[in-house]
């Protein structure tokens, strides 16, 4: 799969949301914050705190820690990894316990990889 990926994707650019029915090229935000509260609504999920899209983003950054930052900032379209790490990477309690108690991650724990206490 990730072969792919690779030869369908090999130089991403343009709009995420393309028009061909607005002269600007791309679904104006308008429209699509529209569309994403009418979704929450109809899913009866409730309003994110912290914006409209940024909750999306900050969950699906925070949730690919285990990445590699350059691979999850290149796949989330953020330039540098520093606006990554500062503004989207959230960790959650169980990541910060684990840390602390020195638990391999995940990852880790399917490859078959040790602590260094263990």
């Amino acid at each position: 799969m990730a072969y792919m990926i690779s030869q369908t994707y090999t130089s991403v650019s343009g709009y995420l949301f393309p028009s061909k029915r607005h002269p600007s090229g791309h679904i104006p935000g308008d429209l699509l914050g529209e569309w994403l509260r009418d979704a929450e609504r109809q899913a009866n999920l409730p309003k994110l705190a912290g914006g409209l899209w940024h909750p999306y983003r900050r969950g699906w950054a925070s949730e690919r820690m285990h990445f590699p930052l350059k691979a999850v900032a290149d796949a989330g379209g953020w330039k540098d990894v520093t606006t990554l790490v500062r503004c989207y990477q959230q960790t959650d309690e169980r990541t910060l316990l684990a840390v602390m108690a020195n638990e391999p991650s995940a990852k880790a724990r399917r490859n078959g990889s040790r602590t260094i206490a263990s």
